[in-house]
């Protein structure tokens, strides 16, 4: 399907060259000349130019993560465990993007996950007051540090999809900002392509 999607554009650029080689000279604005007697073959040009442009951006998609191969397989979940002084809380969660609230107010310094996954990469943490979160210098990110100790009110993680899946299904969120490298990352979609924060489906092929 990708290959025939991508062929379409590729036969409208051809079509669009060939036709713009046999436009007539004519038109083509004369240096000579000067620049309002030739107005009006220059504007039946930068016209018809500017169609042929038109045809091809609505030919051509936005640039899609390649469809993968293996199915949504749904979102990685996780269980958080949050520790301050001696006790503890545990937070079951799902790295789908969504915001997940603790209802805990325990002063909070250390959070670790039980699952492979970077805390420290891929989540944001919520507070009410300022917070540096770190990460060991030789750990994986899944253990993370907070200074100073404060409650965490919420969590939400990059949407990732449960081994051995890595792509998101249509509609689910394909970019994500924050996390401890901070700016954002684009995932790949399943079928379709990332386009305003969301996985879009190709549209039809037309014959």
């Amino acid at each position: 399907m990708v290959m025939l999607y991508a062929w379409k554009p590729l036969k409208c650029i051809k079509h669009s060259i060939s036709i713009l080689k046999t436009f007539p000279h004519s038109i083509t604005p004369n240096r000579n000349r000067s620049y309002y007697s030739n107005s009006n073959n220059e504007m039946e040009y930068t016209l018809f130019l500017a169609s042929a442009l038109a045809t091809l951006a609505t030919a051509m998609p936005t640039t899609p993560n390649i469809a993968a191969s293996d199915p949504f397989t749904g979102y990685r979940p996780l269980t958080l465990t949050f520790h301050g002084g001696p006790s503890t809380y545990t937070l079951n969660m799902a790295a789908d993007g969504s915001t997940y609230y603790t209802n805990n107010k325990l002063n909070v310094n250390t959070i670790e996950v039980a699952e492979d996954f970077n805390l420290w990469g891929l989540c944001n943490f919520y507070t009410t007051g300022p917070i540096r979160i770190t990460t060991p210098p030789a750990g994986s990110g899944k253990t993370v540090q907070l200074g100073p100790p404060q409650p965490i009110t919420a969590v939400a993680c990059k949407p990732t999809a449960n081994p051995p899946g890595y792509c998101l299904p249509v509609y689910a969120s394909c970019e994500w900002c924050g996390g401890g490298l901070g700016g954002c990352s684009l995932s790949a979609c399943c079928t379709g392509f990332c386009a305003a924060t969301k996985c879009r489906p190709f549209p039809p092929i037309q014959t």
